[in-house]
C-alpha cells in the first residue's frame, strides 16, 4: 500500500514553485498585532464569533500569574486586523490563572466555550527546603474551570461543572476528545510533577492524570478509575493528544513524557469506556537515541497527521536536547506501518533534514512542531520551533525552520531560500524568526492558504509575528467546514475528512488542544490540492454511534463548502477585497465618553449603521447633509463591548469597521 501510494504521488501533477522571498509576507503591523507587550507563551486560533474567520486567544504573563488575551478577526475598512476585547470578553476572572487553555463547544449550543488550567506545583524549593506551596491564589483561585461562550466573544465562568473537583495540578496538556462517541465532548488532563522537589527525597512524584466525561451541558464526571487509563509507567508529561491511530474510529491518547527515561503511552481506546496502553506492542520508543553529548532526549508533544498521505496517522515529535549529529536524536516522526504492520510507529529520524547555524554546541532546542501545507501542493510540510537555549538571541541560531517535503517525503528546510537567513553564521539570520515559542497556522483572511502566526517568546526585539502566505493560492484548494448532525459533537471533534484529487488522497482531523500546554487550529480545514482542477470525491467520517459517513462529489475547487449529513453547500465569496480610499478612522479607541468620532480623507456625507456582533442593528444615522470631513456618532447608550461600524457613503462604498467601548 506504501509504495502504491508513492507511484501515486510520484506520478500525480503536483504544482512546484521555487521558493524565495515572496512566500511569506510579515504583515504583524498591518494586522494590529506589533505591540511590545504581545509576548506568549501559547496561540489558540479557533472562530469565537461565528463568523468564519479565525480568532486569537493568546496565553500571557509569567508562571503564576498567566491570564489570556482574546482578539476577534474583523473587517477593518477592507483590511483584516484583530481587535483586542480582552477587558470586555469576560475571560479572566477576578483571581484566575490560565497556563493552559482549551476551546470547543462544551455545551453544545453552537458556541465555543474555554476550558481553562493552572501549572500549580504542591512542592517549591524555598531557601533549598522543599515545602509545600505556600501560593494560596494558584491554589485556590484556580485550577480547571470552564467558561461559557455566548457566540460574540463574551465568557461567563460555570458554577458546579464538576471541574472544581479536580484538584489544582501541574497542567500541560488538554486534550480534547468523544471517547465514547455520545456526541459530549470530553477532556483528557495531562499533568507535569507535583513540584521541582520531591519532600520525601525519593525523586520527582508524578502528578496526577484525569479522563473527564463529558455531560453535553458544560459539565464533567470523572472516570479516570474506571477507564483504566492511569498507566504503571507513570511520568510527567509536557504534553499530551488525541488521535484515532488505528483507524477503529475511536479516539486514543497519546503521551509524551518530559523525562529523558520515561516511555511514552499509547492509550488504546477500547471502545467499551476502557483504555489499553500499546505503546511497547506498537513500538512507541521516545528515546530511540541519545540526544546532544548523549544526554537523554525530552519530548514535548506527538502532533498527529497522514504527512504521506497513506492513510494512517503519523506522528511529529519535537524534543529538546536533540543534536545536529547525524548520529543522534533529534525532533523527528514516527511513521505509521498501518494494518499489515499491526499499527507500529517507527521513529525515523532521516526525514527531515536541517541546514541551519547553531549555537550551544550544536545543540537543538525544539519546543513546539506544527504541520502546515505552504504551498498547497498536497503534500503537508512542516515548521519547527527552535528556541530558548542561547544565552543572546542575537547571536544564537535557535530560530524557526521551514520544512518542505518532497515527492518521496522527505522534508528539507529552506529557511534561508525564503529569505530568513542572510549568511552562514548565526547572527545573519532574520531577527524576526529569532527566539521563537508558540507556532499554529491560520487562513485570516479566508483566501484559501494558511498563512502563520507565532509568538517568539525569548525575542525581546520582535515578541509576535504574523506571516501572510503569498505562494499557497497559486495552486489548488478547497476549504472544509462541517456542520455536525444529531448524535455528533458540535465542534465535529473527531470526525475525519478524506479529500481526493489529481491521484492524492489526503486525510485530515478535527481537533482541539493538542500537544504542549494546548494550543489550537481552526476547526475549518484546508486542503491543497496543487494543479488538479478537479476533486474526484470529499468524505466525511463522523464521530458518531455507528461511525456513519457521508460521500460527495461534484465538488469545485477553490471554494469553502459545509458539509452536513446530506451533502453540502458551498459559500459565497467570504474573503474581502481591499477597498480603495477613502480612508476612514474611528477614535478614541477604546471609546470611554459618549461620542464616537468619525473622520476621514473625504467629505463624509451618508448613512451611519452601528450593529452589535450578534447582528442586531443598534443605531442609523442619516448624514446625508454632512459636508465636512468629520462626524460625531452617539454611543452613550451603548455599553463595554465591540460593535460593528458601516458607513455607506452617498457615492462611493460601503466601508466597515469595528470599535471597542471600555469606559
Amino acid at each position: 500500500m506504501r509504495i502504491l501510494c508513492l507511484l501515486v504521488v510520484l506520478l500525480s501533477p503536483i504544482s512546484v514553485f521555487a521558493q524565495d522571498s515572496t512566500w511569506l509576507t510579515d504583515v504583524t503591523e498591518q494586522v494590529g498585532l506589533d505591540s511590545d507587550s504581545l509576548y506568549n507563551f501559547r496561540i489558540y486560533v479557533t472562530d469565537f464569533n461565528n463568523d468564519d474567520y479565525p480568532d486569537l486567544l493568546l496565553q500571557y504573563g509569567n508562571w503564576g500569574q498567566n491570564q489570556l488575551r482574546l482578539f476577534l478577526n474583523l473587517d477593518v475598512f477592507g483590511n483584516r486586523a484583530f481587535a483586542d476585547i480582552t477587558q470586555v470578553s469576560g475571560i479572566n476572572p477576578p483571581g484566575r490563572i490560565a497556563d493552559v487553555a482549551v476551546v470547543a463547544d462544551f455545551n453544545n449550543d453552537g458556541n465555543v466555550d474555554i476550558v481553562t488550567n493552572v501549572w500549580y506545583h504542591a512542592y517549591v524549593n524555598v531557601n533549598n527546603v522543599c515545602v509545600e506551596n505556600p501560593d494560596t491564589a494558584q491554589r485556590n483561585g484556580s485550577g480547571l474551570r470552564i467558561l461559557l461562550g455566548d457566540g460574540t466573544g463574551k465568557f461567563v465562568i460555570k458554577e458546579n461543572s464538576g471541574l472544581e473537583s479536580i484538584p489544582p495540578n501541574s497542567g500541560s496538556g488538554l486534550p480534547v476528545l468523544d471517547f465514547d462517541r455520545d456526541g459530549n465532548l470530553d477532556l483528557y488532563v495531562g499533568s507535569w510533577y507535583t513540584g521541582w522537589c520531591d519532600p520525601n527525597a525519593g525523586g520527582l512524584v508524578p502528578d496526577k492524570k484525569y479522563l473527564l466525561r463529558g455531560l453535553g451541558d458544560g459539565s464533567f464526571v470523572d472516570v479516570t478509575a474506571t477507564s483504566e487509563i492511569e498507566s504503571e509507567a507513570n511520568y510527567g508529561l509536557f504534553g499530551a493528544n488525541v488521535a484515532d491511530f488505528n483507524n477503529d474510529c475511536y479516539a486514543d491518547i497519546i503521551n509524551t513524557p518530559y523525562d529523558d527515561k520515561g516511555t511514552g503511552n499509547v492509550f488504546q481506546n477500547q471502545g467499551n469506556g476502557t483504555f489499553l496502553d500499546v505503546a511497547s506492542a506498537v513500538g512507541f520508543d521516545l528515546h530511540y537515541r541519545l540526544g546532544n553529548y548523549g544526554q537523554g532526549m525530552v519530548p514535548w508533544e506527538a502532533m498527529p497527521y497522514d504527512f504521506d498521505n497513506d492513510g494512517d496517522i503519523d506522528f511529529l515529535v519535537p524534543f529538546v536536547h536533540g543534536s545536529t549529529s547525524a548520529t543522534r536524536g533529534k525532533t523527528c516522526i514516527y511513521v505509521n506501518g498501518g494494518e499489515q504492520n499491526d499499527w507500529s510507529l517507527t521513529p525515523d529520524p532521516d526525514l527531515i533534514t536541517r541546514k541551519s547555524p547553531q549555537s550551544f554546541g550544536g545543540h537543538y532546542g525544539d519546543h513546539k512542531a506544527i504541520w502546515w501545507d505552504i504551498d498547497n501542493n498536497g503534500l503537508v510540510d512542516l515548521l519547527i520551533s527552535d528556541g530558548g537555549y542561547g544565552s543572546n538571541f542575537n547571536t544564537t541560531g535557535e530560530r524557526l525552520h521551514f520544512c518542505l517535503q518532497d515527492a518521496n517525503h522527505k522534508f528539507t528546510d529552506v529557511t534561508k531560500e525564503l529569505g530568513f537567513i542572510a549568511g552562514t553564521s548565526a547572527s545573519t539570520i532574520d531577527t524576526i524568526i529569532k527566539g521563537p515559542h508558540a507556532i499554529e497556522p491560520i487562513d485570516y483572511d479566508l483566501d484559501g492558504d494558511d498563512d502563520l502566526v507565532a509568538g517568539m517568546l525569548y525575542n525581546p526585539t520582535h515578541p509576535f509575528l504574523f506571516l501572510k502566505n503569498d505562494v499557497g493560492t497559486k495552486n489548488n484548494w478547497l476549504k472544509v467546514k462541517l456542520e455536525a448532525p444529531a448524535g455528533v459533537n458540535k465542534s465535529a471533534i473527531g470526525a475525519r475528512i478524506y479529500v481526493t484529487a489529481g491521484g492524492i488522497a489526503q486525510m485530515r482531523d478535527i481537533e482541539a488542544g493538542q500537544g504542549h500546554f494546548g494550543g489550537q487550529q481552526p476547526f475549518m480545514l484546508t486542503f491543497g490540492l496543487g494543479d488538479a482542477t478537479t476533486i474526484d470525491s470529499v468524505v466525511v467520517r463522523w464521530p458518531d454511534q455507528n461511525c456513519s459517513r457521508t460521500v460527495i462529489t461534484g465538488v469545485p475547487v477553490r471554494k469553502t463548502i459545509v458539509i452536513n449529513k446530506d451533502g453540502f453547500r458551498t459559500l459565497g465569496a467570504v474573503m474581502q477585497q481591499e477597498q480603495p480610499s477613502p480612508k476612514l478612522r474611528l477614535y478614541p479607541s477604546p471609546a470611554t465618553g459618549d461620542h464616537l468620532i468619525v473622520s476621514g480623507d473625504t467629505q463624509l456625507a451618508g448613512v451611519v449603521e452601528i450593529h452589535s456582533l450578534g447582528g442586531e442593528r443598534l443605531l442609523r444615522q442619516d448624514s446625508t447633509s454632512n459636508r465636512s470631513q468629520e462626524l460625531q456618532v452617539p454611543i452613550n447608550n451603548f455599553g463595554n463591548g465591540v460593535y460593528l461600524f458601516t458607513m455607506t457613503l452617498i457615492e462611493g462604498p460601503s466601508l466597515n469597521s469595528f470599535f471597542v467601548i471600555n469606559r
